[in-house]
């Protein structure tokens, strides 16, 4: 039988009851759907060598006979061991816990081994396989999965080869994917796979355009131009006042609104949203914000508050996804979500089940051109906030070790509050990852160097539920001067009075990411410092952050030095909305606008499901 990509994957050779269970527990059910559970990286065991060249440190494959093959036990730990040689030389490898070596390796059998000379003249945990024409663990560029499928990685590269090889399908460039035979025939594949992700968005954005042009239009609201900006205690922009009134014009019209409101971090789109819910409250009907954190939503209320006391708070509903299990009860007119992305389809579909269609608004960061925009999100109108208020004022340093010291010091003398993130909650045990900086020691650290003088306090995602709300309270009543915290708070603080943030092992973090963490401070305005600690040697891109504010202009940095080298590491995306394509990325999205042109009106198929291309869309 020839497997399509529409194949179950029981029809697989390899593929057991035990593993078909593993699959199917992560929702991966065909060939179409392994075949998209790309590699987290890749390794190029492709550099042949002789023994007598092998250098330390240095991955590297090399053929060679096996002498000799043993195992003993030391420190009630079992090691293996086994005696290769070439023409040149010989080399040992050695294995623990593996009896699976002792029936593999035969003495006196050639085979193709891949690993790095350790510092004592022998390499550990070697790969090897028996020599052919077909290798798929040694002798070329080699993937490597996620442990998350608990799926051993030998077996699932060989079930990968079984589709590959009892296949009969046309886009061949998945197989590259998994198996390239070199490294720029991988960076095509992965192009191919971006263009057909930004395809079947483009289809699927189509399609809910249609659909959506045929609803009605049940919750009109009117506004009168010289209530629409009452007295604020800042001044908005003429950007902020344009997206208002586009908004505006949208609520009065045939169909509900489903516009998207992008701008860059702390340009103002919450207030936006708020006038404009504002208009919909003095009709005397409901309104829902949904942000994606319960601390968030807490603050947007406490803030909005403040700027509108008189608005009618009985009936605007400010919280997280829990509200949309309520929507049918509160009957919204108006539903704005912050960061939609940040919720499932699953927990959006009750709001295609309204029996009144509301209007939707969607308020994003993600940095996207307003012409790619138009083309991707073709469903949505789109309003975009291009300047930042004035008065923003942000100051980047990129510090050496040497400065820590005068850097606490500083800190302690600041009146204002501050952020200190770190990378990982817990000190990690993995290799190679022990330097990296865990909130929880860093908490201890600073709260015995500056705890006398300021009030410090420790907020992470695995803290009880209370407790994060606790710190949360604290922190937007002051009562925290010096939080010290996890990534969490890239979107989930909205602190207008914060005006420093020091960010640890930097060189962990994109552009984007470092730039929404920028974002959460200074936002009334104030002169605002952060701080960037690196234990990285190439420090050229958060130079760069340094300098730059503009988070398109971030983005786009990125996107041009990550380059076709970094397709052996981990990073496949700017943004967490696409898995293949990059919202930067103008040249793709351009080719694959052109190409949909093309294709709009044929039987093409579309290797992503619009289930999933909604979620992404925001559906």
């Amino acid at each position: 039988m020839k497997l399509s990509l529409n194949s179950s994957l029981s029809f697989v050779p390899g593929v057991g009851e035990q593993t078909l269970a593993k699959l199917k527990a992560k929702n991966i059910h065909t060939v179409q759907d392994l075949l998209l559970f790309l590699p987290l990286r890749y390794e190029d065991r492709s550099h042949f060598v002789k023994i007598s060249d092998l250098k330390e440190g240095e991955l590297c494959t090399f053929t060679a006979q096996v002498t000799s093959v043993s195992s003993f036990y030391r420190n009630h730990k079992s090691i293996q061991t086994a005696n290769v040689k070439d023409a040149t030389g010989s080399v040992k490898l050695m294995w623990f816990n593996n009896k699976f070596i002792l029936s593999s390796l035969k003495k006196g059998e050639t085979y193709l081994f891949s690993g790095q000379l350790g510092k004592y003249k022998s390499i550990i945990q070697a790969k090897f396989e028996k020599l052919s024409a077909d290798s798929i663990h040694t002798g070329r560029i080699v993937p490597v999965y996620s442990a998350s499928l608990d799926i051993k990685i030998g077996n699932l590269r060989r079930i990968l080869k079984n589709i590959i090889d009892h296949s009969q399908i046309a886009e061949k460039w998945l197989f590259t994917l998994h198996f390239p035979d070199q490294e720029s025939d991988l960076i095509a594949a992965r192009e191919q796979i971006a263009v057909e992700e930004l395809l079947s968005l483009i289809h699927t954005a189509q399609q809910l355009k249609n659909k959506w042009q045929a609803v009605e239009n049940k919750f009109i609201i009117s506004a009168k131009q010289q209530d629409v900006f009452p007295a604020l205690p800042f001044t908005l922009t003429n950007s902020q006042q344009q997206a208002v009134t586009e908004i505006l014009e949208n609520l009065a019209g045939k169909n509900p609104m489903n516009r998207l409101l992008i701008g860059d971090v702390g340009s103002g789109k919450t207030i936006v949203a708020a006038l404009v819910a504002r208009q919909v409250l003095a009709h005397q009907l409901p309104v829902a914000l949904i942000a994606p954190t319960k601390m968030l939503a807490q603050q947007h209320r406490a803030s909005l508050k403040k700027i509108f006391p008189d608005l009618d708070w009985e009936n605007f509903h400010i919280g997280t996804h829990r509200i949309i299990n309520q929507l049918a009860k509160i009957k919204p007119a108006l539903i704005i979500y912050d960061e939609q992305h940040k919720f499932g389809v699953s927990q959006r579909s009750p709001v295609q089940n309204l029996k009144q269609p509301a209007h939707i608004l969607t308020m994003s960061a993600t940095p996207i051109p307003r012409s790619m925009m138009l083309t991707i999100f073709a469903h949505l109108s789109l309003s975009k906030i291009e300047t930042l208020p004035q008065g923003k004022d942000i100051q980047t340093f990129l510090l050496s070790d040497k400065k820590r010291a005068d850097n606490l010091e500083w800190l302690s003398h600041q009146s204002g509050q501050s952020f200190y993130i770190c990378p990982f909650i817990n000190q990690s045990t993995t290799p190679g990852f022990e330097s990296i900086a865990a909130a929880t020691d860093k908490y201890l650290e600073l709260k015995k160097i500056l705890g006398k003088k300021l009030r410090v306090a420790l907020l992470h995602g695995r803290l009880p539920q209370d407790e994060q709300e606790k710190i949360a309270e604290q922190l937007y009543q002051q009562q925290i001067d010096l939080l010290v915290t996890t990534p969490i708070v890239e979107v989930g603080i909205d602190l207008p009075q914060a005006q420093n943030i020091i960010i640890e092992n930097a060189e962990r973090f994109g552009l984007a990411s470092l730039h929404q963490l920028r974002g959460r401070i200074g936002r009334a305005g104030q002169k605002a410092y952060c701080f960037l600690y690196s234990n990285s040697k190439k420090k050229e891109r958060l130079k760069y952050f340094c300098q730059e504010k503009n988070g398109f202009k971030l983005a786009e940095y990125d996107l041009k030095h990550r380059g076709a080298g970094n397709i052996f590491g981990t990073q496949q995306h700017g943004f967490d909305e696409l898995k293949f394509a990059d919202w930067t990325n103008l040249e793709l999205i351009a080719q694959a606008r052109q190409k949909y042109e093309e294709i709009k009106n044929t039987d093409y198929h579309f290797l992503f499901a619009p289930r999933q291309t909604a979620e992404i869309l925001g559906n």
